[in-house]
């Protein structure tokens, strides 16, 4: 018999800010009409099926579980560190320069290289988020910023690695 290959489990994606507040808010709503509909009970209660109620409940606090990141620390944090330095420079060198990135659409009246060189741009991207290594090389990024420093959203942006030349 033959053994299957395990796959490596793909890593979680985490949540932003405003996706857990949302979370959170949810089961706070869920939570009060629980204990609304026991305090002000009469002959029927408002919610029929109170385990489906508490169940969503207790699947939403999974999800805010396993998306929410947490902070590491010591060792594991320093070889964090150490391989989010390196994909920044990975990326910092196949991304097109912000000069190129950033430039106006070119209007009908422009001179023809401008229309070049916005072309080479659109290419230049395209190129960058085709890449199926760096597309890993990103998401590893931001899957280390988050889990580096979760409360600092800027940390995880790419878009900063970008050359100013």
């Amino acid at each position: 018999m033959r053994k299957k290959k395990s796959k490596a489990l793909p890593e979680t994606v985490f949540a932003s800010d405003a996706q857990i507040r949302a979370v959170k808010n949810d089961i706070r709503e869920l939570e009060t009409m629980l204990e609304n509909d026991k305090r002000l009970f009469t002959k029927s209660p408002r919610i029929q099926d109170e385990t489906a109620f508490k169940a969503e409940i207790l699947k939403k606090q999974q999800w805010l579980e396993r998306h929410t990141p947490r902070a590491l620390r010591g060792e594991a944090a320093n070889k964090a560190y150490k391989e989010y330095k390196q994909l920044a420079e990975k990326l910092k060198e196949n991304m097109p320069k912000a000069s190129m990135f950033y430039q106006r659409y070119p209007r009908g009246d422009d001179p023809h290289t401008k229309h070049q060189k916005f072309e080479e741009a659109v290419k230049a991207e395209m190129a960058l988020q085709k890449n199926p290594e760096l597309k890993r090389a990103m998401f590893r990024f931001n899957h280390l910023a988050a889990k580096l420093d979760p409360s600092n959203p800027e940390l995880r942006s790419v878009e900063r690695l970008r050359s100013q030349r």
